[in-house]
């Protein structure tokens, strides 16, 4: 009996440890930063000739078609990556896929608000304010354990905490890897899967551009 309870004990430690491990790994790979927002139709009115390249705070990866879309807002990140510089990433979102958050808050007079990203790779919390379709306030991020493991046996290990937020924000699934991955592009490395989901390269289009003469892209 008391060897019985030797080996159980031995073994919750264990457990204790395995679970303990992995908090702290999730722990480190989190990232913290502010968001600042505006909503779609504060940019009715911006300058037309303005450089469409880049959005005002300088950021490179808003898409001006979607500008005019009463049903997305435009939510731009900032955070202090692991080498101490600062970046920016800048997408814009349907009020449905983020949680808690509504139209009528954003275009208040005065909102406090709580809301989330959940995705695949990741879930990102902000919690700030709104005051007449401009917004600003704090986010914490957390990779899904899930999805690393998914990446490793697909052979992307070792994701930076970056690039598992940057998939986040895409909305990067593991369907969609396996998709362009089964195109059959030779040394895919995961920046590769992210200019696919950019330019929305799909299986579907490699099969159009082989249809009209370019095969083997």
């Amino acid at each position: 009996m008391e060897k019985n309870i030797q080996t159980f004990m031995r073994c919750a430690c264990a457990l204790i440890i395995i679970v303990i491990g992995s908090y702290v790994i999730v722990a480190q790979n989190t990232i913290t930063g502010t968001w600042t927002t505006e909503d779609s139709s504060n940019w009715k009115n911006k300058d037309k000739n303005k450089d469409k390249d880049e959005d005002r705070d300088g950021d490179r990866n808003f898409d001006w078609r979607e500008k005019d879309n009463p049903n997305k807002i435009y939510l731009n990140f900032r955070y202090e990556n692991s080498n101490g510089r600062t970046n920016g990433n800048g997408s814009s979102f349907a009020y449905e896929n983020l949680q808690g958050l509504t139209k009528a808050q954003v275009e208040s007079a005065n909102s406090v608000v709580n809301f989330r990203l959940a995705r695949e790779a990741g879930t990102i919390e902000c919690e700030g304010t709104f005051q007449s379709g401009k917004g600003s306030g704090t986010f914490r991020f957390t990779p899904n354990g899930n999805f690393i493991s998914a990446m490793e046996s697909r052979g992307f290990s070792t994701l930076s905490t970056e690039k598992l937020f940057a998939s986040t924000t895409l909305d990067i699934t593991a369907s969609f890897v396996d998709q362009v991955k089964s195109m059959g592009f030779k040394n895919l490395d995961y920046d590769d899967v992210f200019k696919a989901k950019i330019f929305k390269i799909t299986p579907q289009y490699a099969l159009e551009m082989t249809s009209i003469g370019f095969p083997n892209l």
